[in-house]
Order: C-alpha cells, then structure tokens, then sequence
C-alpha cells in the first residue's frame, strides 16, 4: 500500500507556489517580462504538484477505507433506537425507513425533532439539534457528520461511537452503533 504524502511536504509545495506566485507579481512590477513568464511557468508546475499530491492522498485515503469495509454483511431487518438511560426502545422496520423520502423523527416535543433519521446509500444517517439553555444551537450533527459545537466543549468520537462533553465535561451527546441495525442515542435535549 502507497505511503500518503506527509502534511509538511504539501505545506512546503504550497509555499514554494505561493513565493513564484510572488515572484511572478514582482517581476511584472519591474517589466521584466522574461523573468514574468518563467515565474508563472513555475507556479503552474508547482501548484499543479501540490494538486496532484493531494488527489493522491484522498485516493489512498478511499482505498483505505474500502479495505476496511466488510466484505459480508447481514441484511437488516429492522432498526431498533435506544434512547436514554430510561432505555425507551424504538423500532422500525429497516425498509420503511429506507422508502421514506424525507427524515424520520422517532421523539417530536412539540414542534422540537431533535433526532431525525434516514438511510442513505443503505447506512442509517442521522441528524440532530441540540439547544443550550439559552436556545442556542449547542449541537448539530448532519448525516454523522459532527457541524456545530460550542467553543470549550470537547468531542470523542470513532467510527462507531460520537460523545460531546461540555466545558465541565459532563457528556451532553452520546450516540453508538451496537451494530448496523442498533443505536443507542443519550443527549440532554
């Protein structure tokens, strides 16, 4: 398996494009048209590098994670959702979930959804509001992507689990996969 290239390199082949790209602006300033074109040249091959060694790293990166990905799977039957430590338990059947064309809200206070669930490309995607004492966006997670976060509060997260913890470091968000068809959601809503 190919090595990825090291932050510090790309960072170092940035640089170089940034000073020819200066040199460039320079030399133009003082009419030196020869010294123009050959600086542009050069920030076109260097930039073009730096370009060309991040497209490598991203596709190292996704072979990776295809290598990882299990090769067999069990098919889903049905999604079960554990909320809380009162351990209030939702089920659903998996392909209903995957038919619906918008989100499914399995706890609605009042007009508030603050866990909403989809399946997109056979993975369960989940979205969540959560609001600070003040009716801020403290929280927000789109498609188990974590988007927003209070400054001082902190964040611990795998592949399979995602914890925030405030500023005191009391967990406000817990999620977990127990398995491709169970999650167990915690959270101060």
């Amino acid at each position: 398996m190919a090595k990825m290239a090291p932050d510090w390199l790309l960072t170092g082949v940035w640089f170089l494009a940034a000073v020819s790209a200066g040199a460039f602006w320079y030399f133009l300033s003082q009419r030196n048209y020869h010294a123009t074109l050959w600086s542009a040249y050069a920030t076109l091959i260097i930039a073009s590098l730096a370009i060309a060694l991040h497209i490598r790293n991203d596709l190292i990166r996704r072979e990776a994670e295809e290598a990882r990905a299990p090769r067999f799977s069990e098919a889903i039957k049905d999604l079960r959702v554990s909320f809380g430590s009162a351990n209030i338990v939702f089920s659903m059947p998996y392909d209903q979930l995957k038919r619906r064309k918008t989100p499914f809200a399995p706890v609605i206070f009042g007009t508030y959804r603050p866990i909403q669930l989809s399946v997109i490309d056979d993975r369960i995607q989940l979205d969540a509001v959560i609001y600070d004492r003040h009716g801020n966006t403290a929280i927000e997670l789109k498609k188990n992507k974590l988007v927003t976060i209070p400054p001082g509060w902190e964040t611990n997260y795998d592949k399979d689990a995602l914890e925030v913890v405030d500023y005191e470091q009391r967990p406000v968000f817990q999620c977990y996969f127990i398995s491709a068809s169970q999650l167990i959601i915690k959270g101060v809503f």
